[in-house]
């Protein structure tokens, strides 16, 4: 028997853990329950270490706080979080909407130093060229593992504008469905990491919200065969569960929980799987080292210091939601 383990993060939007910060209570860069990425590279520390484990995000980690900001603005070529994220040992990310709130140069620029793991199967560019790799494959213990990652359909609405005039956003499920068709009889295990939420009662079909595109988590594990996990993310929710007998795990927000799924082989066949868990973060699993990612927190805290001009926030005002800022006020 071969086992094979699953931990999945979604949505950490840059936040750093305060044990990794050094600042706890501070909202802007760390958060007292945003371990998750710690959660799970300790999580894979207490497994053993090895290659029978394998740690998947599912999108929206470089972008979406004060501290992401920063860290995207700065000159330097490697991001502090690119290098958390290393020292974490990821076998793939997916790409969230977010990732794209500076259009696609700060993926492109941090894929190089995540050896190329940043994954989305339904943006091209405007040849119709993919811009990340649709997929990954790994060996874990002689077992053949596909990931597929893809962003939600709905980025374009999500966006501005200019962040995508450049860029095909295609359909997910389509997308999904056909990068699955092209690797799954070269896998035996193949995980797909979604960014985008649930649609549907999971075991019942059931609508739960407006069918907009945005969220096709249930569309995808119900129309699409030969996937044998699903991560999902994007709505900062904790789901977990079977659908049509497929795990799925949906881990929250800020890395407040882990997401794990852990699959049996027998003669490289999934002879049974876990039920789909989600593991809720804790301080006392081991942290990262920070000296040895130079996280560049004082000259973050000296940026955040900054005065603000206010100038230029009628126009803000504005633009956000076409209000005059006289009538807004």
């Amino acid at each position: 028997m071969t086992t094979i383990t699953i931990l999945a993060t979604s949505d950490l939007h840059g936040f750093l853990p305060d044990t990794l910060a050094g600042v706890p209570g501070d909202p802007s860069a760390a958060n007292a329950h945003a371990a998750g990425i710690l959660a799970a590279h300790a999580a894979k520390r207490m497994t053993g270490v090895d290659d029978a484990t394998l740690l998947i995000d599912a999108g929206d980690y470089l972008l979406g706080s004060a501290y992401a900001t920063f860290t995207a603005r700065s000159a330097e070529r490697e991001s502090p979080l690119t290098r958390v994220a290393s020292a974490c040992g990821y076998t793939a990310m997916a790409l969230g909407n977010h990732d794209f709130d500076h259009g696609t140069a700060l993926p492109a620029s941090q894929n190089p130093h995540l050896h190329e793991r940043l994954l989305c199967c339904n943006v091209t560019d405007e040849e119709g060229h993919p811009i990340f790799h649709p997929y990954r494959l790994v060996q874990a213990r002689g077992i053949r593992v596909g990931i597929v990652g893809a962003v939600t359909g709905a980025l374009p609405q999500l966006t501005a504008f200019r962040n995508t005039q450049h860029i095909h956003v295609l359909d997910a499920v389509e997308s999904i469905r056909t990068t699955v068709n092209r690797i799954r009889a070269d896998v035996d295990l193949l995980i797909v990491a979604y960014h985008g939420g649930i649609e549907c009662d999971m075991a019942s079909g059931r609508p739960t919200q407006y069918d907009t595109g945005e969220d096709q988590a249930y569309r995808i594990l119900s129309t699409i065969p030969g996937i044998d996990g699903l991560i999902c993310g994007h709505q900062h929710r904790t789901n977990h569960g079977e659908c049509h007998g497929i795990p799925y795990v949906q881990p929250g927000y800020q890395g407040n929980s882990v997401g794990f799924i852990s699959y049996q082989f027998k003669e490289r066949r999934i002879s049974r799987h876990e039920t789909a868990m989600l593991h809720p973060t804790t301080d006392k699993l081991e942290p990262l080292d920070p000296t040895t990612m130079n996280l560049r927190l004082d000259e973050y805290r000296t940026w955040l210091d900054q005065p603000i001009d206010t100038g230029r926030f009628g126009e803000y005002i504005t633009l956000k939601t076409g209000i005059r800022l006289q009538r807004f006020i």
